[in-house]
């Protein structure tokens, strides 16, 4: 931890359930207890740093080869209330995810 860094608490859930032979539904969920003083500064997803956030990532877990994965996924990050303020809108990202088992 660099100085001037506070630790953060967290909790983080995930599974997934085959469908078929190559298919597979996948979920996680992360719930941030505190804010994180550095989250508008995260370039791939930034959070606002007023208020503890809690994300759902929710896909598809597709292999069509051996060794070979698509993973269409939606990321969303949802706020707690604020005592002050007003409370950040919903973030959803769209994502895929492409992965080669060498």
């Amino acid at each position: 931890m660099e100085a001037g860094e506070s630790e953060r608490k967290m909790a983080s859930v995930f599974g997934s359930a085959k469908l078929i032979d190559n298919l597979k539904v996948v979920g996680r969920f992360d719930k941030n207890l505190d804010p994180n003083p550095k989250g508008e500064g995260i370039p791939y997803t930034p959070y606002s740093k007023a208020v503890s956030v809690n994300t759902v990532i929710f896909g598809l877990d597709w292999s069509p080869a051996k060794n070979v994965y698509a993973l269409p996924n939606v990321v969303a990050s949802f706020y707690d209330e604020l005592e002050k303020g007003e409370k950040p809108d919903l973030d959803l990202q769209p994502r895929l995810t492409l992965y080669y088992k060498f």
